[in-house]
């Protein structure tokens, strides 16, 4: 968390051997073929190969293999199918998507006093240049848009700008990358991906224009990026936060109780907890699963460099724990838990577990990647009634008025 996001220097280790350009080249191409046929298969086999090929491997290879794995949970996270009986924010962006289509540009406007312009803006868009859409359309669209974008940022920031070589970085962050928020909390989640490009842009001023361009999505922008300022200033930025989230948790109530008099793009944020003040929300515990697994990952990597790491590898093996104290902290206050550690424990879990280990590199790493690889293999196959294992016809079919 500590100056720059990207780590200095070049992967060393090389995990596997090269395979024979031929038989790669009939991989890859099995990877993209089995789009057509059945995502959850494209993704499961684009992935492997991200994490398993060694360092060095071409760029073309990395790119088809990425987008690969790119669409197919896209399309995995689109197929979902939604309970019409259960409250759903989808639905919400949906009859926006709807009335956009209509012609209501009046839409345009709908979030953050009209600063929040940019997701109806995309909406809009799709339903200029799409044929109509279903509600597992939107959500479609909405999960390939925040993976490429990801997947872009990646690529530009550790591939191009720090010369990485390793593959398996591409292939940690898609695999690790949960994207039913992208269909769920679709604001605030591609929000914190466009702030990705603010945290390693090369210039002052590309990087305010993205936090300007990540505030369009969403306003909380602009705290989430104090919180980035504050991490990486290491201890003393790291207190600062879990103070910051004590004095959140103690004043909320009485700034929701101010609802009516509070300014009208504030007024948006505070709407849902009016009604809603529960102490916490089943999402808010689940979130903690992929906190815990980091906090897992952090202990391995402190074991297998025998408690001795330098200060940026120290950093990132922080970060799941400062994160479980705000988490815990900012509990009683419903979604605050989940919406605070989005980035940690949706957004970017596989960059951190990545970063925590890559300096010891060899069997500790390609081991950890790979139980990470079926971990989410297995949840995907697992999970009742998700759509995951429905064929392409299908999927396709569904997006579709």
């Amino acid at each position: 968390m500590s100056g720059a996001i990207a780590p200095a220097g070049l992967p060393q280790h090389s995990h596997a051997q090269h395979l024979p350009a031929d038989f790669l080249a009939i991989l890859c191409a099995s990877a993209a073929a089995l789009l057509v046929v059945l995502p959850i298969a494209a993704f499961a086999l684009a992935v492997f190969l991200l994490i398993n090929l060694p360092a060095g491997t071409s760029r073309s290879t990395r790119l088809m293999l990425a987008t690969t794995a790119a669409i197919g949970l896209s399309m995995m996270t689109g197929a979902r199918p939604l309970d019409p009986s259960a409250p759903n924010d989808i639905d919400v962006y949906y009859d926006i998507y709807q009335q956009l289509a209509a012609g209501h540009t009046e839409y345009l406007g709908t979030y953050g006093g009209g600063l929040e312009f940019a997701m109806p803006l995309l909406c809009w868009l799709w339903a200029l240049l799409l044929p109509p859409l279903s509600v597992n359309g939107l959500m479609f669209c909405f999960a390939l848009t925040s993976s490429v974008l990801l997947l872009v940022w990646v690529e530009k920031a550790f591939y191009l700008d720090r010369r990485w070589q390793d593959p398996a970085l591409m292939g940690v962050c898609i695999l690790m990358l949960n994207l039913y928020f992208s269909t769920q909390l679709v604001r605030q989640f591609l929000a914190l991906i466009v702030l990705l490009y603010a945290i390693t842009a090369q210039s002052r001023s590309k990087q305010w224009l993205y936090v300007a361009l990540a505030t369009t999505f969403h306003l909380t922008a602009l705290p989430f990026y104090a919180i980035y300022l504050l991490a990486r200033r290491g201890l003393p930025g790291w207190v600062a936060l879990v103070v910051i989230a004590f004095a959140v948790r103690v004043s909320f109530w009485e700034l929701v109780a101010a609802f009516d008099v509070v300014p009208v793009a504030l007024a948006d944020k505070l709407a849902y907890y009016v009604d809603n003040s529960q102490e916490f929300t089943d999402a808010d515990l689940t979130s903690l699963r992929m906190i815990g697994l980091l906090g897992f990952v952090s202990l391995v990597a402190l074991l297998s460099n025998r408690f001795r790491v330098d200060r940026k590898t120290r950093d990132w093996l922080a970060v799941p724990w400062v994160t479980a104290l705000m988490h815990l902290v900012l509990l009683p206050i419903p979604l605050a838990s989940l919406r605070t550690t989005l980035m940690v424990h949706s957004v970017v879990p596989g960059l951190i577990a990545y970063q925590m280990l890559w300096r010891k590199a060899g069997v500790v790493l390609l081991t950890v990647l790979n139980v990470f690889f079926v971990y989410k293999t297995v949840t995907l196959i697992a999970a009742p009634d998700s759509g995951n294992l429905l064929p392409t016809v299908a999927m396709v079919g569904a997006f579709l008025t």
